[in-house]
C-alpha cells in the first residue's frame, strides 16, 4: 500500500476508534468555534477536539449510557460491513475488468497478430482496470480493518454492560 494511503486509511481508523470510544459526535464549543475562526491579521487557528460533557445519567459504566453506546456501535458496525460488501463488489468489478483486458489480448494472438501492436487501445484498458483494482483493493483492506475495530469496541461494550448489570444485580 502507498505511504499516502496508509496514513489516509491510518488517520480514518485513529477517527472512527475516536468516535466508537465518545459514543457520539464530538460537539464544539464556544471556544474551539472562536478558536477555529482567524483573527484578523493572523494565521488560521487550529481548533482543539472537545470532548462531549455528558450528562450526569449518561456517565461511562451507566447502564443507559453502555446500551446507547451499544447501540451506536452496533449501527458503525452495520455501515462497515456495507463498506466492505461496496468494496467486494467493487474489486470483483476491477477483476471482471482486467479477465476483459486478457480475453482482448489472447483474441489478438488468436489472429496471429503481436498485442504490441494494439498497445494504445490495450493501455487504455489498462490503466482503468489496474488503478480501480488498486482502489477496490485499498478500500476493502480498510473496511476490513474498520470493521474488525468495531466488532471489538462492540465486544468490550457489550462485556462492560454484562459485567455492570452483573455487579449491579440487574438483569436485562
Amino acid at each position: 500500500m502507498k505511504p499516502v494511503a496508509i496514513g489516509a486509511a491510518s488517520l480514518l481508523l485513529i477517527g472512527v476508534a475516536s468516535w466508537l470510544l465518545l459514543g457520539d459526535e464530538p460537539q464544539s464549543t464556544p471556544e474551539s468555534a472562536s478558536a477555529a475562526a482567524p483573527g484578523p491579521g493572523s494565521a488560521a487557528a487550529v481548533s482543539k477536539p472537545t470532548i462531549v460533557d455528558l450528562e450526569p445519567a449518561d456517565k461511562p459504566g451507566d447502564v443507559a449510557y453502555l446500551r446507547k453506546r451499544i447501540k451506536n456501535l452496533q449501527s458503525t458496525l452495520r455501515d462497515v460491513v456495507t463498506q466492505r460488501a461496496s468494496a467486494e463488489a467493487d474489486l470483483q468489478q476491477a477483476e471482471r475488468d482486467v479477465t476483459e483486458l486478457e480475453r482482448f489480448i489472447d483474441e489478438i494472438k488468436a489472429r496471429g497478430e503481436d498485442p504490441a501492436d494494439y498497445a494504445d487501445e490495450g493501455l487504455a484498458m489498462f490503466q482503468p482496470a489496474f488503478y480501480a483494482y488498486q482502489n477496490a483493493f485499498d478500500k476493502l483492506e480498510l473496511a476490513e480493518a474498520m470493521e474488525q475495530a468495531a466488532a471489538e469496541e462492540l465486544a468490550a461494550a457489550e462485556a462492560e454492560l454484562e459485567s455492570t448489570l452483573a455487579a449491579a444485580n440487574i438483569s436485562q
